[in-house]
């Protein structure tokens, strides 16, 4: 491991150690419980003698240090993250942001999610995330500030699309990103805007006999918009029907409008691999804001290597399947647990990700 420790110069390098043990732990063990982390520790640091209760001690004490908190989640995301999206190849594929949130209880306890993921090859991968811890609906103060501190690490969002469902809409907030220079395709409630676009009703009569159908109209907050109607009969609830889009990239075809929207769903297969098909968030076990938000860096971390590790098999693997999301990250799990159980094998993939990108500090 020593050979590498000039590429974390920045950081003290027991930190680097204990967060390339985690990695490798919640790899290895499909969990990010720490009771259940413990076990696997005696294992990769070859110490059967050691008590399993030092473990335990040493991995909590990880979350508990001022530095880790304050600091290095931020590394790690701007270690992992940040380098993979500063790739010259990345940046030519990946246009869109989904943000949405996912809700679970541990005991009194609420966690709320609210994540940002970009996506990549029909793939959503988490870049930022803030726990509400609440349930119900995330504020305008929620989804500014998850913006706010994302762009912090990422100042290059702005060029991408912001992709989300109607939880996520209301005039104050599409105000905002009109103001900030983002652009969006966010999906609608039935009767949103009916007023400001003519014909409105005519519209949802052709979306019911299976037209794609859109208007341009303006409001109160931008000049030029786009409405994007669909119908689905399948829907069980009437109300769930209408697929309705509104669009400040007025310039787009409805059909690419509509096809770009559905990348939106890949955000929802994000969830589950974190939780019951990857990493088992659910478990964490955690209620400490700083501790939580350590945690998720590591988890962000670790499911990016598997998603570049299950990339490189699709390549060498053929496969037309619609279900391409789950068996890119199920295919780099299977090949990240092989060189997960060596530290060194994992610093080594780690420095390859992030080659000829420079981490900087950050407070």
């Amino acid at each position: 491991m020593n050979k590498y420790t000039k590429e974390f110069s920045d950081i003290p390098i027991h930190h680097v150690h204990t967060t390339l043990l985690l990695i490798s732990c919640i790899l290895i063990k499909e969990t990010v419980n720490l009771n259940k982390l413990k076990n696997q520790v005696g294992i990769f640091l070859n110490s059967p003698t050691v008590q399993i209760n030092s473990h335990y001690k040493r991995l909590t004490r990880y979350f508990l240090d001022v530095y880790v908190q304050k600091t290095l989640w931020k590394l790690i995301l701007v270690f992992s993250i940040g380098s993979f999206l500063n790739r010259k190849k990345v940046k030519k594929e990946i246009f869109y942001l989904a943000m949405d949130g996912s809700v679970w209880q541990l005991g009194e306890y609420t966690y709320h999610v609210l994540v940002l993921s970009v996506i990549y090859r029909k793939m959503a991968i988490p870049i930022f995330w803030i726990n509400l811890e609440r349930k119900g609906s995330s504020t305008l103060a929620h989804r500014k500030s998850l913006l706010a501190s994302a762009l912090l690490l990422y100042p290059f969002l702005k060029r991408f699309t912001i992709l989300a469902d109607r939880e996520y809409k209301g005039r104050v907030w599409f105000r905002y990103l009109e103001e900030q220079g983002y652009t969006y395709i966010i999906r609608l409630c039935k009767g949103d805007y009916q007023l400001e676009v003519k014909k409105y009703h005519s519209l949802l009569k052709k979306a019911k006999l299976g037209k794609l159908v859109s208007q341009e109209f303006e409001t109160d907050f931008a000049k030029k918009l786009k409405i994007v109607i669909s119908y689905n009969g399948q829907a069980a609830k009437e109300s769930e029907k209408f697929v309705i889009l509104l669009t400040n990239k007025y310039r787009l075809t409805k059909e690419k409008i509509s096809a770009i929207y559905y990348l939106r769903w890949k955000i929802e297969c994000l969830f589950k691999h974190l939780k019951t098909n990857g990493f088992h968030l659910e478990e964490v076990g955690m209620v400490n804001p700083r501790k939580i938000r350590v945690l998720m860096a590591l988890v962000i971390a670790s499911f990016l290597l598997c998603i570049l590790e299950g990339v490189k098999t699709k390549q060498r693997v053929k496969k037309d399947n619609e279900s391409f999301y789950e068996s890119v990250f199920r295919m780099g799990y299977g090949k990240v647990v092989f060189y997960a159980t060596s530290i060194d094998q994992i610093i080594k993939k780690i420095v390859q990700l992030s080659k000829n990108y420079k981490i900087q500090n950050t407070t």
